[in-house]
């Protein structure tokens, strides 16, 4: 008598361990996708930003490119300028 019970405790968790896992699967898809959601929110709040602030390219020589920009830092335009050669 006591082998029947342990054989159906043993069928019992085994079913409860597969329901368990399926979960857990379902649960990391779901994280996966989120975190996945959250980097296409920053990648595309960094364009965002990109675009807002106003960034002008002029080309002087071939090898040289100037630009300029006024971001907004706490309302305060700062100029910026860089020579690449």
């Amino acid at each position: 008598m006591a082998t029947m019970d342990l054989t159906n405790e043993v069928v019992r968790l085994r079913a409860e361990l597969e329901k368990v896992s399926t979960e857990r699967d379902m649960l990391l898809c779901e994280v996966s996708n989120l975190r996945r959601e959250l980097e296409l929110s920053e990648l595309k709040n960094l364009q965002d930003d990109r675009q807002r602030e106003p960034t002008s390219c002029l080309l002087s020589k071939a090898s040289t490119i100037r630009w300029y920009s006024m971001p907004q830092c706490n309302g305060i335009g700062i100029k910026r300028r860089a020579n690449f050669t």
